[in-house]
C-alpha cells in the first residue's frame, strides 16, 4: 500500500513526472493488476494458496526491492534508464501485490469458515482502511522517500516472517480438519491449536 500511495511523490521527485505521466504509470498498474488477479484466481484451484501468497510475496519483492533503491534511496538521480526502473519496478510490484490478495481473501475465507465470513470481511476492509489512512500520514510525514520506502521494507520483511512462522497452519489439512472439528461441536471454541495436537 505505501508504494501506491509514494509513487506520485516518487516520480514526481525522481522524473518531473506531473498528473498525466501519472495516470499512464497507474493506469498501466491496474490493467497488469487486474491481469494478475485472473491468472491467480484460475491458479488458485490447481495450487494451495499459501503457495500462492509465496510466489506473489516474492514476485512483489522483485519489483519493490529495485524499485524503494532506485527509486526512493537514489532519488534525484534523473535518467531515462532511472524512469524505465521504475516504472518496471512499479508493475512488477504490481503484479505480486495484486496477486496476493485472492490467495489471502480464498485462505482466510476457507480458515474462517462460512459462518464467520462476513465478519473477517469487515476486518478486511477495516485492515486495509487503516493501512490507507497510515500509508498517507507516512508519505505527508515522511521528510524523504527514503524514510518511506525503508518502512516499506521493514513491513515487507515482516510479511516474511509472518508467513514463514504461518507456513504450516496455512495447509489446507489444518483448516479442513479444524472446519470437521467446529461443525461436530459448534458450541465448543475450538482453536487450531487444538485440532494440530
Amino acid at each position: 500500500m505505501t508504494v501506491i500511495w509514494a509513487m506520485p511523490v516518487l516520480t514526481d521527485r525522481t522524473m518531473g513526472w506531473d498528473t498525466l505521466e501519472n495516470s499512464y504509470l497507474f493506469g498501466g498498474m491496474g490493467l497488469v493488476g487486474i491481469v494478475a488477479a485472473v491468472v491467480v484466481s484460475c491458479c488458485s484451484h490447481k495450487v494451495q494458496d499459501r503457495h500462492l501468497i509465496l510466489w506473489n510475496q516474492i514476485i512483489a519483492g522483485c519489483g519493490f526491492l529495485p524499485l524503494a533503491f532506485l527509486g526512493g534511496c537514489q532519488a534525484g538521480n534523473s535518467s531515462a534508464s532511472h524512469a524505465a526502473v521504475v516504472v518496471a519496478g512499479a508493475l512488477v510490484w504490481t503484479v505480486g501485490f495484486q496477486g496476493q490478495v485472492p490467495g489471502n481473501v480464498s485462505l482466510y475465507s476457507k480458515m474462517v469458515g462460512a459462518e464467520d465470513a462476513g465478519l473477517y470481511q469487515a476486518l478486511f476492509q477495516m485492515v486495509m482502511t487503516c493501512a490507507r489512512i497510515a500509508c498517507s500520514a507516512l508519505i505527508g510525514g515522511a521528510t524523504d522517500l527514503c524514510t518511506v520506502f525503508t518502512t516499506a521494507a521493514v513491513l515487507w520483511v515482516l510479511q516474511w516472517v509472518v508467513l514463514l512462522l504461518m507456513w504450516r497452519r496455512l495447509h489446507p489439512t489444518v483448516y479442513e480438519a479444524y472446519h470437521e472439528a467446529s461443525l461436530a461441536a459448534p458450541d465448543m471454541n475450538i482453536s487450531l491449536r487444538q485440532v494440530e495436537s
